[in-house]
C-alpha cells in the first residue's frame, strides 16, 4: 500500500528471523534436509546465497486478501517455475478468523502461506484504528482472538509464515508510529504489541508458524527513532540491520496487468524446490 499522492514504495518482505538471513537452523533441520527429508512443521533454510520464490498472486474483491489461484497460475506461466510461499493478507476488518481457505488451497500447491496479519478496522490508510490498537493489543484486550487465530493456525498443522506491523516504518498503517503516540513512544508501542501477539499465539502451541517482519523500502518519516531492530523475543530477534539485507526481495502480480513478469533476480536465485519438509505432489 502506498498513500494518497505519496511516491509508490516498493515492498520488501523480511522473512522472520532467517530463512537465509543469519539465524542458524532449527535443531534437526540440517540433517533432515541431508536426508532428503524433514519434519513437516518445520520450515528448511535456503541454501546459501539464494532466497525463497514467492509472489502475491491479486484477486479481484480485495486484492491483498482475496488471492486467486488464476493469477497464481498466471504468475507460474510466465516464471517457468513454481513459487515456495504465497503471500496474502488476512483483513480484520473482513474476519478475524484463520484464512483457512485460502491457506488450505496454498498448501495444495506445494507452497507455504505466508499470511499478512492485517489487524485493522477498515482499509482507509492514513488514520488511526479506533479497535485494533497497540495499546489494546499490550494491554490483553485481544488475546480472545489471537487465542482462536493461533488455535487454528495449530491445527493447520504445517508450516505457516506470519507477519504482524506491514510496513512499520511508513506512516500510512494504523500500526506505525504516528498513530501510536507519535515517534518518541510509537516504536517501542509496536515492538512491546509485536512481542505479546507473538507470546500468546506460541503459548497455544502455534509451533508451526514462523514470525515475519515486512519493512518498507524507505523510512517514512526518514528519522533515526523511526527503527524497530529486535521486534520480537530476544532469544529469537526478527531482524537485525533490516533495511540493509539481501533478503529483501519480493515479487508480485496481477492477473488483470503485465505486472506478471517475474522479478528476475528472484526467480534466478530460487530452485523450485519445496520450502518445508512437505513433498510436492
Amino acid at each position: 500500500m502506498h498513500a494518497p499522492g505519496r511516491r509508490l514504495i516498493v515492498w520488501p518482505i523480511l522473512f522472520a528471523a532467517a530463512m537465509a538471513c543469519g539465524r542458524s537452523q532449527r535443531p534437526g533441520n540440517a540433517a533432515n534436509a541431508a536426508q532428503g527429508s524433514a519434519d513437516p512443521a518445520t520450515l528448511l533454510a535456503p541454501e546459501p546465497g539464494r532466497l525463497y520464490h514467492g509472489v502475491l498472486p491479486r484477486g479481484t474483491t480485495e486484492p491483498d486478501s482475496d488471492a486467486s489461484p488464476a493469477a497464481l497460475d498466471a504468475y507460474e506461466r510466465a516464471a517457468g517455475r513454481r513459487v515456495a510461499y504465497v503471500y496474502f493478507s488476512n483483513d480484520w476488518f473482513r474476519s478475524r478468523a484463520f484464512p483457512a481457505t485460502t491457506a488450505q488451497w496454498v498448501r495444495e500447491r506445494g507452497a507455504v502461506p505466508f499470511v499478512r496479519l492485517m489487524m485493522r478496522s477498515q482499509p482507509q490508510p492514513l488514520v488511526t484504528d479506533p479497535r485494533f490498537t497497540l495499546d489494546r493489543i499490550v494491554a490483553g484486550e485481544l488475546d480472545g482472538d489471537l487465542a482462536a487465530w493461533a488455535d487454528a493456525a495449530r491445527a493447520f498443522g504445517s508450516p505457516l509464515i506470519v507477519e504482524y506491523g506491514t510496513e512499520v516504518n511508513g506512516d500510512w498503517n494504523p500500526w506505525s508510529a504516528p498513530y501510536n503516540g507519535g515517534l518518541d513512544v510509537g516504536p517501542e508501542k509496536f515492538k512491546q504489541a509485536y512481542r505479546h501477539l507473538v507470546s500468546v499465539m506460541r503459548a497455544r502451541g502455534a509451533s508451526n508458524i514462523t514470525w515475519a517482519l515486512h519493512y518498507g523500502a524507505q523510512n517514512f518519516p526518514p528519522d533515526p527513532r523511526n527503527v524497530y531492530a529486535a521486534t520480537s523475543h530476544a532469544s529469537e530477534p526478527v531482524h537485525e540491520n533490516a533495511l540493509e539485507t539481501p533478503c529483501m526481495k519480493r515479487a508480485r502480480s496481477s492477473a488483470h496487468t503485465e505486472s506478471a513478469r517475474p522479478n528476475a533476480a528472484v526467480v534466478k536465485a530460487s530452485r523450485n524446490r519445496p520450502i518445508s519438509g512437505r513433498t510436492r505432489q
